[in-house]
């Protein structure tokens, strides 16, 4: 029986190891996954924010008046009437 014992003990740490390697395993997968989670994340926002500032500016270059494009066209206009149109837009 005193040789059973001490075989019994190392059976159990044995299992004790092993529970803790797995325990180590489980939270070790899930820091990698919540680290997959923030970095998708990130790169979700970095790109939304791309996408606003190209169309901010988009959208602030064909708001602005074509300035070397009216200039040409005053010039082109003899008439009054030409000149009025051009001053209505």
């Amino acid at each position: 029986m005193c040789a059973k014992v001490p075989g019994e003990k190392r059976l159990r740490q044995i299992k004790e190891l092993e529970v803790e390697k797995l325990d180590a395993d489980l939270r070790q997968a899930s820091l990698k996954r919540t680290r997959n989670i923030y970095l998708f994340v990130g790169i979700v926002v970095i790109g939304l924010a791309g996408g606003l500032w190209s169309r901010l500016r988009y959208v602030h270059r064909s708001r602005a008046p074509p300035s070397s494009t009216k200039r040409t066209s005053v010039k082109a206009c003899y008439t009054t009437s030409c000149l009025k149109k051009w001053l209505r837009n």
